[in-house]
């Protein structure tokens, strides 16, 4: 299990998928622009911690995209059956049912 990916931090928290909002930040990868991470009142802007997962399961469900280097060791489907455990902002963890 080294080296595999076992959940999927949340890359966004901005509704509007036009404007992306990473809220752990994101590094300078050589333009020169840093994002810093978001604190809770900044988060507060996009929605509710209680509302917004930071970490979820990850399955080839959830990151469709083969080009990415772990793709292949992801599972196929979600490994806890019809719900993803999640991670909230507010620190709660929760079973989020699944839409198929």
């Amino acid at each position: 299990m080294e080296g595999r990916k076992c959940y999927l931090l949340n890359d966004n928290v901005n509704p509007d998928p036009n404007n992306r909002v990473p809220p752990f930040g994101y590094p300078d990868l050589g333009t020169g622009t840093i994002i810093q991470p978001l604190n809770l009142a900044e988060l507060e802007k996009y929605s509710l911690p209680a509302n917004t997962f930071a970490m979820t399961d990850v399955d080839k469900i959830n990151v469709p995209n083969p080009t990415v280097s772990w793709w292949a060791d992801l599972p196929y489907q979600p490994v806890h059956g019809q719900v993803r455990n999640e991670l909230y902002f507010d620190l709660h963890v929760a079973a989020k049912a699944l839409n198929w």
